[in-house]
């Protein structure tokens, strides 16, 4: 059996949204930059946002127990995080 290691996430879920809902979350939504290489968010932090790429790209790191960090994903425009921490009403799970 072969595997395909996929780095990016091409989930798009805010797009297939009926657009009366899409269009309703999206005026909620204001504009915020980051500089490159800086922290959006840390594990353990309580959710204040959903976040979604515009531009650019975002690293989803893993914090281990040993001090180690491995890279779970890369998020590209239109992906979005956090979501699911403010739905479950739970921290944010990682960096």
């Amino acid at each position: 059996m072969s595997h395909t290691l996929r780095l990016t996430s091409k989930e798009n879920w805010l797009e297939d949204l009926p657009v009366a809902v899409r269009d309703a979350v999206k005026a909620r939504m204001t504009l915020q930059t980051f500089a490159a290489g800086s922290t959006v968010t840390h594990a353990g932090d309580a959710p204040r946002h959903m976040h979604r790429v515009v531009d650019g790209y975002l690293k989803l790191m893993a914090h281990h127990a040993s001090g180690e960090e491995s890279m779970l994903v890369i998020y590209i425009p239109g992906n979005c995080w956090a979501e699911t921490a403010i739905v479950a009403k739970r921290p944010l799970n990682h960096t």
